[in-house]
């Protein structure tokens, strides 16, 4: 009896999931949207663009709980605490500090302003 109520689980299961990849992929077809497409087009934008981030130190935990974690690659980082003489050039009184194609921003900003700021689509 527990061999069938496994079996049965595990057919739910694999219909479960087959039944949500058809959703998805129906979705993707309907919108013609591919997530993988959008972040290498807005990813390759803030590539060409000049966007700085002044940070007070390097600590990796502190930037994965960035808005912008996940494009941090696109950007250049500078911590003010090794490189003071760049901060101090810039004008970098606070931390985070953005400067996106000359324009200062202060604080941990949204990846849609970051998106207008750097005149980038990210659709």
């Amino acid at each position: 009896m527990g061999v069938k109520k496994a079996l049965r689980s595990f057919v739910f299961l694999i219909v479960l999931v087959l039944a949500l990849y058809f959703i998805a992929n129906s979705i993707t077809n309907y919108t013609g949207l591919i997530v993988g497409e959008i972040n290498t087009e807005f990813e390759r934008c803030l590539n060409e663009k000049d966007i700085r981030l002044y940070v007070e130190n390097y600590d990796m935990t502190k930037l994965k709980k960035f808005k912008t974690a996940e494009y941090l690659g696109s950007v250049e980082i500078s911590g003010c605490v090794l490189n003071k003489i760049d901060c101090i050039k810039e004008g970098v009184i606070e931390y985070p500090s953005w400067v996106i194609e000359g324009e200062s921003v202060v604080g941990d900003i949204e990846i849609y302003d970051l998106a207008d700021l750097a005149d980038c689509d990210m659709v």
